[in-house]
């Protein structure tokens, strides 16, 4: 399944005001992976735009990604320091996003409509590829066995 859309910029409001543990996500700027490493105490969002800067890549588009990606890792290495192991998805449903293939895992409990909805509004992906994508995760959690 291959989704092309335009880019458009996306504005997000992060929760998170400083960190709590020093976390870093490598990035691929022009076909090469570029740490992004935050601080205690450094703000997501200051991060992800001086990192922008820096790169000469457009804030507009990606401090969003950028801090949710940092946001993910934080998470994970949360759950890592408190001896909790991940969840693991019901589904994990590889999609092809402007090129770059990307992961929509779904959990048990997740409403998917919500989840499909989230995932698209994070690739600014319209209505059609949700109502695709929608209906490629209903299809896979039909398949699963029964718990």
């Amino acid at each position: 399944m291959k989704f092309v859309c335009a880019m458009v910029a996306v504005v997000a409001l992060a929760l998170v005001v400083a960190s709590a543990q020093a976390v870093q996500v490598n990035v691929n700027v022009n076909n090469s992976l570029v740490p992004l490493s935050v601080e205690r105490g450094q703000s997501f969002i200051d991060a992800a735009r001086s990192f922008c800067s820096t790169y000469g890549v457009d804030p507009n588009l990606n401090v969003a990604r950028l801090v949710s990606a940092l946001e993910r890792e934080s998470a994970r290495q949360n759950l890592e320091n408190a001896g909790v192991e991940e969840p693991k998805p019901l589904v994990s449903l590889p999609l092809e996003v402007r090129g770059e293939l990307r992961t929509l895992n779904f959990y048990e409990g997740q409403d998917a409509f919500q989840v499909v909805k989230h995932f698209a509004s994070q690739h600014n992906l319209g209505v059609a590829d949700q109502q695709l994508i929608n209906q490629a995760l209903d299809r896979e959690l039909r398949s699963q066995p029964p718990a």
